[in-house]
């Protein structure tokens, strides 16, 4: 991946991708309480929470609580211009707020992470990462988190995490953090994702072992009724007009026809 470092007064970012023009850095008031944006990820009732930080979509934000809305303001106020971020992220270890760019995050189940601007409110620095040159990117789960329940596409996403919980496809989730690894579980899964619908490939063709089968245990052709429904009959088990099936025997029979 490219990562460009920007400086503290007003130079470019030259990511085209990530589209951010930085401003004047001015020094912050140590307003970073750490413990105290911790304590409101771990509350926040939008967004998913990790260990050490809470993501959050774009369009969610107004959703936070105002003090978190007002420490992403902060952050923001290092870049002119900010286009095509998807999620924000709130680092909860370190006075950080970074900007993550998924351009198909609608239209693919598990979208690849294309660049992330990182401003940390400390120092002043803003960093680009630029993932487009890499074959392995990170790739997201579980989207439906991110989202506030209202979002247009809130169900199917939920529905697919449903499915892939089911499943197991989700076990063991550092192995399925990247593009790769995803698809390795996919694969041995024999699993594949149409739209947000998981899927058997046609592809594949399945192999069936077939079964030993000891043919002296095995039914023989009879023709005459079985011992058991014969005895069934005389006992008169078998309401009149009624059609049953006596394995072995070669054809239907009615009560009626005994």
């Amino acid at each position: 991946m490219d990562t460009t470092r920007l400086g503290s007064k007003g130079e470019v970012c030259t990511t085209s991708q990530a589209h951010v023009f930085v401003t004047n850095f001015d020094q912050l008031i140590a307003c970073c309480d750490l413990a105290e944006i911790s304590a409101l990820a771990d509350r926040s009732q939008t967004g998913k929470r990790l260990p050490d930080a809470l993501y959050v979509h774009i369009s969610a934000l107004p959703a936070l609580e105002r003090s978190l809305q007002d420490y992403e303001n902060l952050a923001r106020q290092h870049l002119k211009k900010l286009e095509g971020a998807t999620l924000v992220k709130f680092s909860t270890d370190q006075p950080r707020v970074s900007y993550l760019s998924y351009p198909d995050f609608d239209t693919d189940a598990h979208p690849a992470l294309q660049w992330s601007v990182q401003v940390d409110l400390v120092t002043s620095q803003v960093g680009v990462r630029n993932y487009n040159s890499t074959d392995n990117p990170p790739v997201l789960h579980r989207k439906e988190t991110f989202v506030t329940s209202d979002y247009p596409l809130y169900q199917p996403f939920a529905e697919l995490t449903r499915q892939e919980e089911a499943l197991g496809l989700l076990n063991q989730s550092r192995e399925i953090g990247t593009r790769e690894g995803w698809a390795k579980r996919l694969t041995d899964c024999g699993i594949e994702i149409q739209g947000h619908v998981l899927a058997c490939p046609t592809s594949r063709t399945a192999v069936i072992s077939q079964p030993k089968i000891d043919r002296h245990k095995a039914a023989l052709v009879r023709n005459e009724l079985s011992k058991p429904v014969r005895v069934a009959l005389e006992a008169g088990l078998f309401p009149p007009e009624t059609t049953f099936f006596d394995y072995g025997y070669q054809m239907t029979m009615r009560v009626a026809d005994k």
